[in-house]
């Protein structure tokens, strides 16, 4: 499958049922409510670089930087 392909089943289960694509993309799925509190979710597509792709449910690809964290 392509990359468009990809896109376009994974929109189709989104319009089907969140809940059900949760649990189907369960090992991608992807989380993350921003400092400004809005909160988004989805199936992480690929890691570029130090940010994280992310087909969010409401069917938009963001970008968000990956957090890295040192203790």
């Amino acid at each position: 499958m392509t990359r468009e392909q990809i896109i376009k089943q994974i929109k189709s289960d989104f319009n089907k049922s969140i809940q059900s694509s949760k649990e189907k993309y369960k090992e991608y799925w992807f989380k993350r409510e921003t400092i400004i509190g809005n909160f988004y979710e989805g199936v992480l597509l690929e890691i570029d670089h130090n940010d994280y792709v992310v087909l969010c449910t409401d069917g938009k690809i963001r970008l968000f930087k990956r957090m890295l964290t040192t203790q």
